[in-house]
């Protein structure tokens, strides 16, 4: 969870850490009987389905419209559905299986597990089996070996149709039994591809990163390009090195993309710059000299999961007739790095960590 805002009464920090203690005595009540509820097979081959039919970034419902849906159905009081509208303490809260192994291999069986969590990267988790046993999981063990359904803070979506595959055949026979396969996993064949170019620009084809999502999988990345254009001074220069000025910056295009960690793709056509044929001369709209091209990366969290995470910003192109000294070459990979940092500079205030390598190409 979040930290309380700073600088506020100690009478709100007791509120706050009251109702942060409730929602997690309410995440721990639900998560349990939603895994007793699991002892039913109609109950998991339900839920599976609703699933596989949902569209977004890893087949996710929102808890409580779904909880909604089927309440207006004739449901006893037994119903774990139910109980979610007696939860007041929840935000808006994310259902799914958060790793794809999972999606791609529950065929809806008792093995399941369920969890509800509110910190991504918690150490361990409590989790549910059908019975409302305790089964604990940690982080650094990876992947659960059993199934895990999982309810969190409800983060930004995206249509499946962004989540770029990595290695799935464009052939493909639908699986009833499991929630995804490579039929209904969005992307395209032969790798990660997408739709075809529909016009020239700068585009994202490689991608690869090793920072997870934690618990909530994987990576909703956002990608943002901008242009910012100045003038040159030497006034105030005494080591005669160019001092360069920027007055205005644009944007020239964003993209979206759901990725896995630790996953190569290298074969994308992920539109992010149209139009832009040479960022080596991309300027504003009311010009500018000299100019720069720069790419970043966010990752989604947002709402009650706190900030976005800041997975760092390139240049590319020249400035001022000459390479700037964190330059980087279109059609190569390059790395990224949070805080902003365009190298590895270890910043007192915010240390950077290897965030992404991602590819551009003109098309």
């Amino acid at each position: 969870m979040p930290p309380p805002p700073s600088n506020v009464p100690a009478a709100a920090e007791q509120q706050y850490a009251s109702l942060q203690a409730q929602r997690v005595a309410e995440g721990e009540q639900l998560a349990a009987s939603l895994a007793r509820a699991m002892a039913e097979q109609r109950f998991r081959e339900e839920l599976r389905d609703a699933l596989r039919d949902s569209r977004v970034t890893d087949h996710k419902v929102v808890l409580q419209e779904y909880a909604a849906k089927l309440r207006s159905r004739d449901l006893d009081d037994s119903s774990p559905w139910r109980l979610v509208e007696s939860l007041t303490a929840l935000p808006v809260m994310d259902l799914y299986l958060p790793f794809r192994d999972h999606r791609r291999s529950w065929r809806a069986t008792d093995d399941i597990l369920v969890a509800v969590a509110f910190d991504a990267f918690a150490p361990t988790l409590n989790a549910y089996d059908v019975d409302g046993r305790l089964v604990p999981l940690r982080l650094e063990d990876g992947v659960p070996s059993r199934p895990l359904v999982i309810v969190h803070p409800a983060e930004p979506t995206f249509p499946l149709s962004t989540q770029y595959t990595a290695g799935l055949s464009a052939l493909c026979e639908p699986d009833p039994g499991a929630m995804e396969d490579d039929c209904n996993e969005g992307g395209g064949g032969g790798g990660g591809g997408g739709p075809t170019p529909p016009a020239p620009g700068v585009y994202i084809t490689g991608f690869f990163s090793p920072r997870g999502d934690g618990w909530f999988g994987s990576l909703e990345m956002q990608f943002f390009s901008q242009v910012r254009s100045g003038s040159v001074s030497t006034a105030l220069n005494l080591a005669n090195n160019v001092v360069w000025f920027f007055d205005q910056q644009c944007s020239k295009g964003s993209a979206t993309g759901v990725f896995e960690p630790n996953t190569e793709y290298t074969n994308l056509q992920i539109l992010l710059s149209p139009g832009v044929t040479n960022v080596g001369s991309a300027s504003c709209p009311s010009g500018g000299a000299p100019s720069e091209y720069l790419v970043s990366l966010v990752e989604s969290d947002g709402g009650f999961n706190g900030d976005d995470d800041d997975f760092g910003r390139r240049f590319y192109g020249v400035l001022g007739g000459g390479f700037i000294p964190w330059n980087a070459s279109v059609s190569t990979f390059q790395d990224f790095y949070s805080c902003s940092a365009t190298t590895f500079v270890v910043y007192p205030e915010c240390p950077p960590q290897y965030s992404a390598r991602v590819r551009l190409e003109y098309r």
